[in-house]
């Protein structure tokens, strides 16, 4: 079985791009200024009102998943939180505010 072996960009820009065309228009609604995490190889969501909320229900349920967090019904992500299987990557984009 191929790895496939992405930056953490792809893994924004793909996280993003599922957000956009599954979630964005309900959750943009439902849960403006909450924090998403969306595991791209499954496409499945985790929100939370707190970033590590969201995170922690994320690993709980999938482990080994490749994960983005975003902020919902932000223009931009502010940071970008990742979790590749069992070692953590992180990249700050921005200002925390």
């Amino acid at each position: 079985m191929a790895i496939e072996i992405m930056t953490t960009s792809e893994i924004a820009q793909k996280a993003e791009q599922i957000y956009a065309e599954n979630y964005q228009a309900e959750y943009e609604t439902e849960y403006k200024g909450h924090y998403a995490v969306i595991d791209i190889t499954d496409e499945t969501i985790y929100v939370a009102e707190f970033p590590e909320i969201a995170m922690k229900k994320a690993i709980d349920e999938s482990p080994d998943g490749i994960f983005h967090l975003i902020r919902i019904g932000s223009a931009a992500s502010v940071y970008h939180l990742g979790h590749l299987g069992r070692h953590h990557v992180s990249s700050h984009s921005g200002s925390i505010l």
